[in-house]
């Protein structure tokens, strides 16, 4: 599967149906908001006129899909979520299930996405920022985290003696915050590191600390 493919079987998810020819607008609009946001344009260069300059629309077609600013940017960060959410779940699905396979899948989805969409993890820094003093994206913040790590935890209950089950909740949280970490770590202060080296930097932090449980 090629990116643009991959790319629609996630908008697809994303708006539970298939998107028709306003929604790919509408999505062309959130992928170039996204674009902007991630790049050296930023949020303060984020608008309806750079956005409709870019995708060579007026400001007006912009603003028929989105009321004003703040509702694009919640879109946008939410269809980053969407991306990340649907790339680990695919990679535990798809991973081995002896060892540390699950937890090896959602450490390597995590990765996979930064590596295919490197714009969206300062998507997640603006969430990370605005979830600092807006209720409203506290909760998206606190849900989103609270649904990976619910997800990690039954992969690391699989690989936890029977009477150590009651950490897996602990653990995932843990592993969330080594992976936020290395990727904010990466994206902000190492740019030109090899991604595929931080990936299994981490991988290594991960199993060690799980063969010490």
């Amino acid at each position: 599967m090629n990116l643009s493919e991959r790319n629609r079987a996630l908008y697809a998810k994303f708006l539970n149906f298939k998107p028709s020819r306003g929604d790919e607008r509408r999505l062309r609009i959130l992928e170039k908001t996204i674009e902007l946001i991630g790049s050296g344009t930023g949020i303060e260069g984020t608008s309806f006129e750079s956005i409709g300059k870019s995708l060579e629309m007026l400001r007006a077609h912009v603003a028929y899909y989105y009321p004003d600013r703040e509702a694009l940017v919640e879109a946008a960060i939410k269809l980053v979520i969407s991306t990340v959410q649907n790339y680990t779940v695919d990679f535990v699905r798809e991973a081995p299930d002896e060892g540390f396979g699950k937890v090896d899948g959602f450490v390597n989805g995590t990765f996979a996405w930064v590596r295919d969409f490197p714009t969206h993890p300062k998507v997640i820094l603006l969430l990370y920022y605005y979830a600092s003093f807006n209720k409203s994206y506290k909760d998206m913040h606190d849900r989103v985290r609270t649904l990976g790590a619910d997800r990690l935890a039954a992969a690391i209950a699989e690989i936890l003696p029977a009477k150590k089950r009651r950490q897996a909740s602990a653990v995932a949280k843990w592993i969330q915050s080594l992976l936020t970490g290395h990727v904010i770590d990466y994206i902000t202060t190492h740019p030109s590191a090899d991604l595929d080296s931080v990936r299994k930097k981490s991988l290594r932090e991960i199993h060690a600390y799980l063969k010490t449980i």
